[in-house]
C-alpha cells in the first residue's frame, strides 16, 4: 500500500507542476504592451531601412528573454506585410530593422510567432501584443488592411496546452489526491 500511495503522491506533484507551467504559458502573453520608442514615420521613402524600437511592458514584471519576437510592417497600399525578427538589445527593450516595401508604411504589429489552426490545418501566425504610441495611446490600424487585433488573448499559445489538456491534468491531479487520501485513511484503520 505504501508504494501505491507514493506513486499517487508523485503523480499528483508532477501533474501539479505541469498544470502550473501550463497555466503560466497560457497567461504569459496576456496583457503585454509594446510601447514604441518614437512615433512611426509618416510617408517614409520606399526602400528606406527603418529601425523601430519598443519596450515590452509585461504585467507582473518578468521578461521574454530567449523568446522570438517579430515586427510586422503593414504596407499603406496593396502588398503583403513584411516581417522582421527583433532582438533584445537590453532587458525589456527590443529593436528590429525593416525595409519600407513598395506599398509604403501604414502601421506595424509586434508579436510572437506561432500557428493558427482550424481543425487539422495550421498556418503560421503571430500572437500580437497591444502596440502603443510613445504616449501610451493604441496604435491605429487602418480597417482596409484587415490587420489582426493588436491585443493578446488568454488563449493558449502555440505549443502550449489547450483547455482540454489542462482540464484533464486538473482531473488527474484531483483524482490522485483523492486516491492518496483514501489510501492514507485505509492504512490508518
Amino acid at each position: 500500500m505504501n508504494d501505491v500511495r507514493r506513486i499517487a503522491i508523485v503523480g499528483a506533484v508532477l501533474a501539479l507542476g505541469y498544470l502550473a507551467g501550463a497555466a503560466g504559458g497560457v497567461l504569459a502573453k496576456a496583457g503585454i504592451i509594446a510601447r514604441l520608442d518614437a512615433p512611426l514615420p509618416t510617408n517614409p521613402p520606399v526602400g528606406k531601412s527603418l529601425t523601430i524600437g519598443w519596450t515590452l511592458i509585461i504585467p507582473g514584471g518578468g521578461g521574454l528573454t530567449g523568446t522570438a519576437v517579430v515586427l510586422r510592417l503593414y504596407p499603406a497600399h496593396a502588398g503583403a506585410p513584411v516581417d522582421a525578427p527583433a532582438r533584445e538589445d537590453r532587458p525589456g527593450h527590443w529593436v528590429a530593422s525593416v525595409m519600407v516595401p513598395a506599398g509604403g508604411l501604414a502601421t506595424v504589429g509586434i508579436g510572437i510567432p506561432g500557428e493558427s489552426c482550424i481543425g487539422s490545418v495550421c498556418h503560421p501566425a503571430l500572437d500580437f501584443f497591444t502596440v502603443t504610441e510613445p504616449s501610451g495611446s493604441p496604435l491605429p490600424s487602418p480597417p482596409a488592411l484587415h490587420v489582426p487585433a493588436t491585443s493578446t488573448s488568454l488563449r493558449p499559445s502555440n505549443g502550449g496546452p489547450d483547455e482540454a489538456s489542462v482540464l484533464l491534468i486538473a482531473v488527474f491531479l484531483i483524482g490522485s489526491v483523492l486516491v492518496a487520501r483514501a489510501l492514507a485513511v485505509r492504512r490508518r484503520t
